[in-house]
Parts: C-alpha cells; structure tokens; sequence
C-alpha cells in the first residue's frame, strides 16, 4: 500500500530510503523503505532509535554520540534542511564500523525532529518544546542507564510542559 504524501528526504548508498508521510496523527511520520519489494514501509519508532544510539555509545563512546547528535540539534529547524543529508554522512565518519546505520539513525532522529515542531498534543495545542522532547530522550539514553529504551520513549508522554521544561533546563537544554 503506498504512503499518503510521501515526501522521500534522504536515499542511502544500499538502496533504502526515509521519508516523511502521513501518519495517524499528521503529515510528518517518519517513514523507512528497503529495498526488499516485500517489506512496506514502516514508521520508525522512538525505542529503536534510542536503542541504537546505546549501541553505539557502548563502541564508540556516549560523549562523541552525544556531541555528534548536539551537532544536528542545533541545526534543526521546523523546516527539512536537504544539505543536512550530507552533514550527516560527514558526521557518520566517525563511526567507521557502523557508518551506514550510523547516518540511518542520526538521518531518523533529524528527521524525528523537524516532525516535533508539526505534534499537536492530546489537547490540540502545538508542542512548545518541539525538538527538545527528542534531546531529552537522547540524553536520557546516552546518560541514564537506568532506564530501559521503552521507558524513554514513553518517559514525556502525559506529562505537562512545565515538569518536562524543568527537566530539559536541568539537563542543560
């Protein structure tokens, strides 16, 4: 079945590819296809992206993860920057055993971004933290090994502005 308003953002040297599509709630799902004919595609969920960040930091250190991931925050903006395709492959450089996943991920978690500035909350209002709510979940990832990756995915669910704003500024962001 084809995605509704399928807007592909980036294509990786193995054929797969991200875009953003309509999902349940609004235009910016985050989408990834493989090349596989039989495989849909399929929204990427926060868990997974969390949980290959770990992955990483366990090989390659949770600083440079945490740096490189910084790197990309600060260039997001509500608008998708296609110059930030080749940024990241520059930055997935620094992974070279992982370098493909590495810009899969960090390409998602971009992506995952730019679509936090569209999230209308339960109450119909727009997310006043926006691209925050996935650097907390970054973070809590990288520095708090407590907590499971579900945990983190559904850590900001429920909870009101100010109690995750109060985290957000305690952490540094």
């Amino acid at each position: 079945m084809p995605l509704i308003d399928e807007r592909v953002f980036a294509t990786f040297e193995d054929g797969s590819f991200l875009s953003f599509a309509q999902g349940k709630k609004d235009r910016w799902c985050v989408y990834y296809t493989t090349i596989n004919p039989d495989m849909p595609p399929k929204p990427l969920l926060d868990s997974q992206y969390f949980q290959y960040l770990r992955i990483f930091a366990n090989q390659y250190g949770r600083d440079l993860v945490y740096r490189d991931f910084v790197s990309i925050y600060d260039k997001t903006t509500d608008i998708p920057d296609d110059a930030m395709v080749e940024d990241i492959q520059h930055i997935a450089e620094h992974y070279p055993n992982d370098r493909l996943r590495v810009a899969k991920v960090f390409t998602t978690l971009y992506m995952a971004m730019v679509a936090e500035f569209y999230y209308v909350t339960s109450a119909g209002q727009p997310s006043r933290l926006t691209k925050r709510v996935k650097r907390l979940g970054v973070h809590q990832s990288l520095f708090c090994p407590e907590m499971t990756v579900q945990e983190i995915a559904n850590f900001s669910k429920r909870k009101c502005f100010i109690e995750l704003n109060t985290i957000c500024q305690q952490y540094g962001f």
